[in-house]
């Protein structure tokens, strides 16, 4: 379609969703293995990890999405070009992988 097309017609746009796809699978792969990991390993704190976890991912995730976001805007501001904030994002991601 159009939209489609238009979504994916800038190169640093290919970039953006090349490292989004990247960085949801791995999300989605510690989703899939890291409560099972914790039952096995720490059967008797299951519930502890199950808040521990949900305010992780609530408090860091939604800091960190805001903050990316602020970031991108003051490297595009000064003027680095519309895909200082797509490389930011995707350093950041690369940087954070050994985190995973």
């Amino acid at each position: 379609s159009t939209r489609t097309a238009e979504a994916t017609d800038s190169l640093q746009a290919r970039w953006l969703f090349l490292a989004a796809t990247f960085r949801f699978c791995a999300g989605f792969a510690i989703l899939v293995w890291l409560p099972s990991a914790m039952v096995a390993r720490f059967p008797e704190d299951v519930a502890r990890f199950a808040v521990l976890n949900s305010m992780i991912k609530a408090f860091a995730g939604g800091f960190s999405s805001l903050l990316g976001g602020m970031i991108s805007d003051k490297l595009r501001a000064r003027g680095l070009g519309e895909g200082a904030g797509a490389a930011f994002c995707a350093a950041a991601s690369l940087l954070a992988a050994p985190l995973w």
